[in-house]
This record gives structure tokens, sequence and C-alpha cells, in this order.
């Protein structure tokens, strides 16, 4: 059975999706996102964030933090 990922990525880029591209363009299964935008007005800084998204998350089986600049092109990472 396919363990459950949640991909959790912090960023203050409030069009974050473009830099995500390859990540999500080389899974093969489909994954939940947790995103925190961070503002100048409301910034919890990187653990802040990532710990934000560690008590919002679900029934996860893994959660992978991901920077918002990664880029992965292997194709199937997210099963291996």
């Amino acid at each position: 059975m396919p363990l459950k990922m949640e991909l959790c990525v912090a960023t203050m880029e409030p069009d974050w999706t473009g830099a995500m591209y390859t990540v999500q363009g080389a899974m093969q299964g489909e994954h939940k996102w947790l995103v925190r935008v961070n503002t100048k007005e409301d910034n919890l800084g990187i653990v802040g964030s990532y710990q934000w998204m560690y008590r919002e998350s679900t029934d996860a089986d893994v959660l992978a933090f991901i920077h918002n600049d990664v880029e992965i092109y292997e194709p199937d990472w997210d099963v291996r």
C-alpha cells in the first residue's frame, strides 16, 4: 500500500506555484499540499512555518518539507 504524503512549502511569494512545477510534474501520485505564505505583517519564519504545517497536517505517513525553489526532475520520485 503506498504511503500518503503531504508536501509542505513555506514561502513569501504570493504566486509560489510556478516554482513548484517540476516537483508536481515529476510525481506519480496525488498528494496534498500544505502551504504557508508569509507576509511582512504575518511572518512565522521558516521554522515557525514548518511547525505550523506540522500541526495542520492530517493523517499523512510522510511530511515532505520542501523549499519553494526546489526543482525535482526524477520521474516518480514520490513513490521511491
